[in-house]
């Protein structure tokens, strides 16, 4: 081999251009000393040479500038580049890959052109001016650069990660701050109110007591003037025999008996300042009502911020569930529809979904519920389940309240809680209004005509929430409201 290496190098040599160092290309060989030249460098020379033309080689005289091509040198190099890209890709390229232009091995890498290059190449026009490295070492720079890379992708993430971790943390220490605050006033409110509930009461039933006794009081009084009146009849009629009696009214007040004077004055009005203390009770709950009105007035305004747009999510009703044209009322019929098949659909339950779903943030809406029969409406978590029989608990992700239930305790609202719970509601509601915290983490039910509260749950919520509704008669239906 190292024997073989002495005329390929020679070969080579003959058939590289002196002033490139590449192999000819359009190779012209000069009239006069016979050397050969790339057809566009020895043109390039001769043009930059201000003095008189000579051989880019050998110095000699030129003065003719005349070349001329020589096509068999053209063809060896052709056939010498196709033979070293044939070894460059047979079994003598194990050692490493070799220039196609040059044959030479590719133990250069030119970092301006981001290639690998020979020793020819780099002593080339092309070239010459970049700066080369060992390929072994831009090797190294190829496999480290992507490590180092790679390592600054994996250090930049860790910190978003712990940032994020980090805001989530602080984030939730304000949400359970607020939900103390929210706490912590709630209860001193229901204590300030409990307070004045007992006072109030307390007063009323010491008002109870004052008109019970001033009432004994002149009822047993009148009650001894009229036995004294029955007894003076009696007397003075066993004294005049057939005599009647006769009373004629007095400018004082009195009353006279016979020919005599007896006199009893009238009774002077007893429950005057006790109907004064009860009217200043009455004003005193007007006053409290106010403040409720103007409570839940307040209340509706802060929920009507955070009202929703909700929907109703075909792809979730179940086959007995009509959806109206605008997706915002449902019904329930008594034969299924043919539907497609759709892993988001309620298979058993009679349920629908709203279509927008909350991973953040306030949200309110409203649902007409009118005299509707066993019903429930309220929130559920995106993996609730959906072919098969689901309890409608917080375990099972669903906080809702609705009205007649498993077929028992008819005409009684429920929170479907795990056991439920009975709710005690003052009137009928014809629309409930629901409220989801997701960052507070609750779900609280009013009664969306006179802002009464009906029920409130508590939750971590850590998925999408979407709004929840439910019906069992058919032709019984619900309706969001605007």
């Amino acid at each position: 081999m190292e024997g073989a290496a002495g005329p390929a190098r020679s070969l080579q040599d003959e058939l590289t251009c002196p002033v490139c160092l590449e192999y000819l290309r359009d190779p012209v060989m000069v009239s006069d000393c016979g050397h050969n030249f790339c057809r566009a460098c020895v043109t390039k020379c001769w043009e930059d040479s201000e003095r008189s033309l000579c051989c880019p080689q050998c110095r000699e005289p030129v003065p003719h500038r005349l070349f001329r091509p020589n096509r068999q040198l053209a063809n060896i190099v052709e056939i010498v580049k196709h033979f070293g890209a044939q070894a460059a890709a047979g079994p003598g390229a194990a050692g490493g890959a070799v220039c196609e232009r040059h044959g030479e091995a590719l133990k250069l890498f030119c970092q301006e052109d981001q290639k690998p290059v020979c020793l020819v190449c780099h002593l080339s026009w092309d070239h010459r001016a970049h700066r080369v490295v060992p390929i072994e070492e831009a090797a190294r720079g190829c496999k480290e650069a992507p490590q180092e890379h790679l390592a600054g992708l994996r250090k930049d993430r860790e910190e978003a990660k712990a940032n994020e971790e980090k805001r989530s943390e602080e984030l939730l220490k304000q949400t359970e701050t607020e939900r103390q605050k929210i706490l912590s006033e709630c209860k001193e409110l229901r204590g300030f109110l409990e307070e004045k509930e007992q006072f109030l009461l307390s007063r009323l039933e010491a008002l109870d007591g004052d008109i019970a006794q001033r009432r004994d009081e002149s009822v047993s009084k009148l009650s001894e003037e009229i036995s004294h009146i029955d007894k003076l009849i009696t007397e003075k009629g066993g004294e005049t025999g057939q005599q009647p009696v006769s009373q004629s009214p007095q400018g004082d007040g009195g009353s006279r008996i016979g020919s005599e004077n007896w006199t009893f004055q009238k009774p002077e009005p007893a429950f005057a300042e006790l109907e004064k203390r009860l009217r200043s009770f009455s004003q005193k709950s007007a006053v409290l009502k106010e403040v409720l009105l103007e409570f839940k007035e307040n209340l509706r305004f802060e929920l009507e911020n955070d009202t929703a747009d909700i929907t109703l999510d075909l792809d979730t009703a179940n086959p007995y569930l009509v959806l109206s044209e605008d997706k915002r009322s449902v019904r329930l019929r008594s034969a299924p529809q043919d539907v497609l098949a759709s892993p988001k659909r309620f298979d058993y339950s009679f349920s629908v979904l709203g279509a927008e779903g909350f991973t953040s943030g306030r949200h309110y809406w409203e649902v007409e519920v009118g005299d509707g029969d066993s019903w429930a409406v309220g929130a559920a978590r995106e993996s609730v389940r959906r072919k098969e029989k689901i309890d409608f608990t917080p375990e099972e992700g669903i906080w809702a309240v609705g009205l007649n239930w498993k077929g028992k305790n008819w005409d009684q609202y429920q929170a479907f809680t795990s056991p439920e719970t009975p709710l005690s509601l003052c009137e009928r509601p014809r629309k409930i209004g629901v409220y989801l915290d997701y960052e507070g983490g609750w779900v609280a039910f009013y009664n969306a005509d006179n802002m009464a509260p009906i029920f409130t749950f508590t939750a971590a919520f850590s998925e999408k929430i979407f709004p929840f509704f439910w019906l069992f008669y058919v032709g019984s239906s619900l309706t969001l409201c605007n």
